[in-house]
């Protein structure tokens, strides 16, 4: 006999407690109960999962601002979307696109050799509308910019955004970035406005830990037709997708925290035993011992007393594969190095894509791929100082080079 609906429902997301029937619809005697209870559950998944892609939306553009993309940036605003810089007003994707190429591109597409562009996302605050269509987020963004031989700025604000859902797509309904800090490298940064006055909220106090408010009672059935069996099973994949994709993220949160502390042992496990890792102007390390190797290129296992070996991983994108064994990111390692004893400092910043799967139900790391964008002397800054990434030794050489 198949199971009933509330006996298939998966345990570990918290969304099954929000998606039992509700009386009101229940009396509905055209609909069956379990049609009406699978369709709750299916607007409960939709919600949570743009809750998520509002996050990647908003990860997308800064990862595109990095090397200069302007007209992708502007791809992702609405046809109407509207982007708020301070006391600037552009309205139109259109007009977007030519006023970030003209403003921050010099006319044209990417960077200039040397050049630095990189946003830093923290502390992402997201509320979905109780409809599902529009969202309302806060994020806090520190900046990087400038150009090798040129200028080195700071740069730091807060973005209280708006999302809407166009065509089935999330898309940025209005950028609206609040500078606070900004200065030269050399000198450091200030207030930009001498009366720092408080960003609005765009969530009350009541909404707080509320990404998604509960589905009114009233809310329509928007599919009862459909086979609920087959919605189930396909509802079940996509609430363990997402479970998955938070696994991942805690996998690659896990790295950065054991690498600051050079947690070498740690870091290994938690590679396959075919792991691999790149990084591009070194060559590849393959398997655990290899991977091993090179992270003893920055030292021996453990921090020492004044050392500083911080690696944020920021701006993560994680996409699962259809397989459910399989999952890729791409995000930015920002470094800040040094070394009390010797007085050394660097600042770095890398991109990382990976590869993981999931082997006897864990998730694990199958190849890291890391692109050095810049690693600079501290007491300089990026605009005067350009250091490559120091050979490695012989006890610490590559099993092989990077391909061509």
């Amino acid at each position: 006999m198949r199971r009933s609906v509330k006996s298939r429902l998966p345990n570990a997301s918290a969304l099954l407690a929000v998606a039992l029937i509700s009386l009101s619809a229940l009396a509905q005697p055209e609909l069956s109960a379990e049609a009406v209870r699978v369709d709750r559950l299916a607007q409960e998944v939709a919600r949570a999962e743009s809750v998520r892609r509002v996050k990647l939306l908003q990860r997308t553009y800064a990862q595109y601002a990095q090397f200069g993309l302007w007209d992708q940036m502007a791809a992702l605003f609405a046809e109407n979307g509207e982007l708020v810089l301070g006391n600037e007003r552009i309205r139109g994707r259109a007009a977007i696109a030519e006023y970030l190429t003209r403003t921050r591109g010099g006319g044209k597409q990417g960077l200039p050799p040397g050049g630095l562009h990189t946003q830093l996302l923290f502390r992402p605050l997201i509320n979905v509308s109780a409809d599902g269509r529009t969202a309302k987020g806060r994020w806090w963004e520190w900046s990087m910019l400038g150009r090798y031989g040129g200028n080195a700025e700071w740069a730091g604000g807060i973005y209280e955004n708006e999302y809407v859902l166009e065509n089935g797509v999330w898309k940025l309904g209005r950028v609206h970035y609040h500078p606070m800090i900004a200065g030269p490298y050399e000198t450091g940064w200030r207030n930009v406005d001498d009366d720092q006055k408080i960003v609005p909220y765009h969530f009350t106090i009541d909404e707080t830990g509320m990404p998604v408010p509960p589905l009114p009672s009233s809310a329509p059935v928007l599919d009862a037709v459909s086979d609920p069996a087959a919605r189930l099973d396909s509802l079940e994949r996509r609430i363990a997708a997402m479970n998955d994709e938070d696994q991942v993220r805690n996998l690659q949160n896990a790295y950065g925290y054991y690498l600051d502390r050079k947690m070498w042992d740690d870091v290994t496990d938690l590679f396959t035993d075919d792991g691999v890792l790149e990084i591009a102007d070194v060559g590849v390390y393959e398997g655990r011992r290899g991977i091993r190797r090179a992270l003893e290129r920055m030292g021996p296992a453990g921090l020492r007393y004044g050392e500083l070996n911080d690696h944020l991983q920021l701006n993560t994108i994680i996409e699962i594969e259809p397989n459910g064994i399989e999952a890729r990111s791409r995000g930015v390692e920002f470094g800040m190095l040094g070394d009390a004893k010797d007085g050394s400092a660097f600042l770095t910043l890398a991109v990382f894509v990976n590869r993981y799967v999931k082997q006897d139900g864990i998730w694990r790391i199958r190849e890291m791929r890391l692109f050095p964008i810049m690693r600079t002397d501290y007491y300089q800054g990026w605009a005067k100082s350009a250091l490559p990434t120091p050979p490695p030794s012989e006890a610490h050489r590559p099993d092989r080079d990077v391909p061509a």
